[in-house]
């Protein structure tokens, strides 16, 4: 069995018939936390937001400030030595510093009783961009070119800091 990560349908089929995203193994889905878990003492898991084959991605509340944020939490199987969580804190301290309007903003990283590694995020409300393109029978060439134009700027960003996405 799998699952989607987009909508949560379970299937045996490799893409979800409802909305044709990639689907994950249960096995690979089953470790997600459950809402109410809180991570380092610090946010407290509300939902799933999506599921990926090195960890999820939750909405979820800053605890001290009552605040809504994303948390990606990479499983703890997937670090494999002392390079790879140090790799993890350059990767999250490099995308902290970016600035750009169309680049979700990294607040924080650190890890969980299990030892899963997370990173905080600015969480947005709205339709994803697989969203959009799924319910829209064609974007104009005007839409198309604004919506890449937005990507090409943050990218850019990303890869005058050497992030490479």
């Amino acid at each position: 069995m799998r699952v989607c990560p987009r909508c949560g349908k379970q299937t045996d089929d490799t893409a979800c018939p409802d909305d044709g995203a990639t689907t994950v193994p249960i096995a690979a889905a089953a470790s997600t936390y459950p809402a109410g878990t809180v991570i380092d003492e610090r946010y407290r898991i509300d939902s799933v937001l999506g599921i990926g084959g090195f960890g999820a991605v939750y909405k979820a509340t800053l605890l001290a400030m009552d605040q809504v944020v994303a948390i990606k939490v990479l499983k703890s199987e997937h670090i494999q030595s002392e390079e790879h969580i140090k790799r993890f804190a350059r990767e999250a301290r490099a995308a902290s510093k970016l600035g750009h309007p169309n680049t979700i903003r990294i607040s924080d990283f650190g890890s969980h009783s299990d030892h899963a590694l997370y990173l905080a995020m600015e969480y947005l409300e709205g339709v994803t961009l697989a969203d959009r393109l799924d319910t829209a029978t064609q974007l104009s060439a005007k839409a198309v070119v604004h919506i890449i134009s937005q990507i090409c700027h943050s990218l850019t960003e990303a890869h005058e800091h050497g992030i490479i996405h």
